[in-house]
């Protein structure tokens, strides 16, 4: 009987957890613009925009609790190779503030009076996404394919799973995120999804809850825009891949700056299909079993993680 009991108020604790709402209250956030159009020294398509977000501070307005948001920005300063890039200087670009009880979050731009809905959290299976900042353009639609929780620090987030009209490049890849915000950015139009050829993809985040790269989430991790030279985390990259057109071998080269190095292959379903640990700076994957077509690459280090595209012939 004290075992059930024991069971059932665990139960109870596990759902109080999971029924809470988690604001957005701090926060760093790396988005990437992608275009065939910007190559990287492999010729294959990388980010034309890098664009971090920063909550650094707070303020009350109208007796409402606002947290401030800087921006910098990294852009391509030229389309060939080799190229280089131009960095803003950190920027204000407004305010956001929760509202805790109706589970949502409110944007207020720079130079603006009203706030317009950020995120809406308070959804279920089937919902339609309302009209939001985020879900600007009225031809799209988003809707809530499944609903699911996700479990850091001892706490629970819900992650709601979205279907549209736009085929992103990963089955499964579009998503709101309690604390976090979207797999897009934070203040990216879910529209710009990342498809075959251009979008938008959050490559990373950072909290004091959790911490997010791509596709995975991590523990400690870095989530900079540094505007020196010794830049790792976007674009001076810690490794090349060759040939991009390949049928048997693939080579790889890495720095030796990273303490752990994790190579791993995926399909355009995002399906992981190779996992590798490198310990050399050189090293060469045999891909001939793969059938033809698009993959991913994706090199995972203690300060970064990095996608290239293959095509299997």
């Amino acid at each position: 009987m004290k075992k059930l009991y024991i069971l059932n108020l665990l139960l109870c604790v596990s759902i109080f957890s999971i029924a809470q709402f988690k604001p957005i209250t701090n926060g760093k956030w790396i988005s990437e613009r992608h275009n065939v159009t910007c190559l990287d020294n492999n010729m294959l398509d990388d980010f034309c925009l890098a664009k971090q977000y920063m909550i650094e501070g707070d303020s009350f307005l109208n007796l409402k609790k606002y947290y401030k948001i800087y921006c910098i920005e990294k852009t391509r300063k030229s389309y060939s190779i080799p190229f280089s890039y131009n960095f803003s200087n950190k920027y204000f670009c407004g305010l956001i503030t929760n509202d805790s009880i109706n589970k949502k979050i409110y944007y207020l731009p720079e130079g603006t009076n009203n706030d317009t809905l950020l995120f809406d959290f308070n959804l279920k299976k089937h919902d339609t996404l309302p009209k939001t900042y985020i879900n600007s353009i009225t031809y799209h639609y988003f809707v809530v394919d499944s609903i699911d929780s996700v479990y850091y620090n001892s706490k629970y987030y819900r992650k709601y799973f979205l279907k549209s009209d736009i085929e992103p490049l990963f089955p499964q890849s579009l998503f709101l995120l309690e604390g976090q915000g979207s797999s897009v950015g934070l203040l990216e139009d879910l529209s710009l999804i990342y498809s075959f050829e251009s979008g938008n993809w959050l490559s990373c985040f950072s909290s004091s809850a959790f911490s997010y790269h791509s596709f995975n989430t991590y523990d400690n991790i870095q989530c900079d825009i540094e505007t020196n030279i010794n830049n790792k985390l976007l674009g001076d990259f810690s490794f090349k891949i060759y040939p991009n057109h390949v049928s048997s071998q693939l080579t790889v080269e890495t720095t030796p700056l990273a303490k752990e190095r994790i190579l791993t292959i995926l399909n355009i379903k995002g399906q992981e299909l190779i996992r590798k640990k490198l310990v050399d700076t050189k090293t060469q994957i045999d891909i001939s079993n793969l059938t033809s077509g698009i993959y991913f690459v994706k090199l995972i280090t203690d300060k970064t993680v990095e996608v290239r595209k293959i095509i299997k012939e």
